[in-house]
């Protein structure tokens, strides 16, 4: 058992792009050259290409500072991103079918989906209009499975002065370009740093448990703990059937492990679910889009109780029921290790 528990806390600190899921949709609308609305699970999303920036359509800081990185005035800017965001009119249009493919970070502070783009023929947007020169490199880590990619698109785009770089002057080199070929080697070494800090913590916890394990107000607390986790769990699930929430089922797994874990061994559970929540749940699920998910659910449950996300609530919470019936019949009493 210690040995899952330690392989688990690596896979979960050392191996980020796991974290990820795709799904297929419909393009509905393009809002300028980084950024569009897609059509996915029966409602419309804002999506934003991970990896990828496009000049600005409207003035602003943003459009001066692009301005500053490419040597051009902000009405220049301003209608390079015109220019931008027909380029991606041109390259996929409305109503075209696509797929989406998040990474490690799934949502940004303006409840974006950060997301791949590809089309059917296996093309990626993102990487398409880098190449064609109507994006700039913009790599933002954890989110940087394809960042090698988009370099050397762009080194293809600079070397044919296409797009934003076919002016005659030479462009500076962005900033984001010359970061982007190290960040990988910067996401290793952070990830070997987190995975040993968290297999070294887990060990000094397992040798500290068996004295928490006989205080029986500690003891009672743990089970209340495990119990109140596993009931959020039909609840969780079924508010991520109702948005659609892509890569949710490997954290609800991931959840119920932990609630098992605090049950038996109380301070591992612990740290293990304090690491799904600081790790991969704050990426794949943060606390923000979480509660709306579970507002929408709660809604829709209220004014339709037929729909299917509600009917995965009550089959997911009989399902718990009977489990943890089945448990305390197989184990009526569990004696202290």
């Amino acid at each position: 058992m210690r040995f899952v528990i330690l392989v688990a806390a690596i896979v979960t600190f050392a191996i980020p792009h796991a974290w990820s899921a795709s799904a297929d949709g419909r393009l509905v609308s393009w809002t300028d050259g980084d950024t569009l609305r897609v059509a996915l699970a029966s409602r419309i999303v804002r999506v934003r290409l991970i990896g990828v920036d496009a000049p600005e359509i409207s003035r602003g800081d943003r459009a001066a500072r692009q301005g500053e990185q490419l040597g051009e005035d902000v009405a220049t800017i301003v209608r390079l991103g015109q220019q931008a965001k027909a380029a991606a009119e041109r390259l996929t249009a409305s109503g075209t079918s696509i797929r989406v493919e998040t990474d490690v970070q799934t949502h940004d502070r303006f409840d974006r989906l950060l997301a791949y783009v590809f089309l059917p023929d296996g093309q990626m947007v993102n990487e398409e209009l880098v190449k064609q020169g109507w994006a700039m490199v913009l790599t933002i880590p954890p989110n940087v499975r394809y960042a090698e990619r988009f370099v050397r698109a762009q080194q293809d785009a600079r070397r044919h002065r296409r797009g934003l770089w076919s002016g005659s002057a030479p462009r500076r080199v962005a900033a984001s370009q010359t970061v982007s070929v190290r960040v990988s080697l910067g996401i290793i070494v952070g990830s070997v740093v987190s995975g040993t800090t968290a297999t070294i913590g887990l060990l000094a916890a397992h040798t500290t448990w068996r004295a928490a394990w006989f205080v029986p107000a500690f003891w009672r607390s743990m089970q209340a703990l495990s119990s109140l986790l596993f009931g959020a769990l039909p609840l969780l699930a079924a508010a991520a059937v109702h948005s659609g929430r892509a890569g949710t089922a490997l954290l609800l797994v991931l959840w119920s492990a932990a609630a098992l874990l605090i049950r038996w061994r109380p301070i591992v559970g612990l740290l293990g679910a304090f690491a799904v929540l600081a790790g991969p749940w704050a990426s794949v699920w943060p606390m923000p889009t979480m509660r709306d998910d579970l507002s929408g659910f709660v809604y829709a449950a209220i004014t339709d109780p037929a729909n299917p996300s509600f009917l995965v609530f009550v089959g997911a919470t009989l399902l718990a029921v009977g489990r943890v019936a089945a448990i305390r019949r197989r184990f009526p009493r569990l004696s202290f290790p």
